[in-house]
C-alpha cells in the first residue's frame, strides 16, 4: 500500500509499508495511527516517556524539548496527552517545520 500524508493534512500516495501503521480502506488518521503506535501501555494516553519514544535521541538531550512540549499540551494537567491533545501537538510541529523551511 502506498500512502503519506501531505502538509496539507491530505492522505496522498506514497510507499505505505515504511511507515509501520494500520490501514484499513474506510479510515485512515496518520496522527491516530502514530498516537496507537507510541502508546505502547495501550491505554489511549501518552506518558512523556511514550512520548520520548519518539524522540530519536539515545542520549535523552532533548528529553527536557519534549517534557516541555508534553505540558504545554496536556492541557487538562493529567500527567498524559489524550488523542485531541495530541493532534494540537502534532499540529504546532508541522507549524514549526513549515516556517523553518
Amino acid at each position: 500500500n502506498l500512502f503519506v500524508t501531505s502538509i496539507s493534512g491530505e492522505v496522498e500516495i506514497q510507499e505505505y509499508g515504511n511507515y509501520g501503521g494500520e490501514y484499513d480502506d474506510k479510515h485512515f488518521d496518520p496522527d491516530e495511527d502514530w498516537f496507537k503506535r507510541y502508546d505502547t501501555d495501550g491505554d489511549g494516553f501518552l506518558s512523556k516517556n511514550e512520548l520520548r519514544a519518539m524522540e530519536n535521541d539515545p542520549e535523552g538531550d532533548g528529553y527536557a524539548e519534549i517534557d516541555a512540549y508534553h505540558d504545554n499540551y496536556d492541557f487538562d494537567k493529567n500527567g498524559y496527552l489524550d488523542i485531541e491533545e495530541y493532534r494540537k501537538f502534532n499540529s504546532y510541529l508541522w507549524e514549526v517545520f513549515l516556517n523553518s523551511s
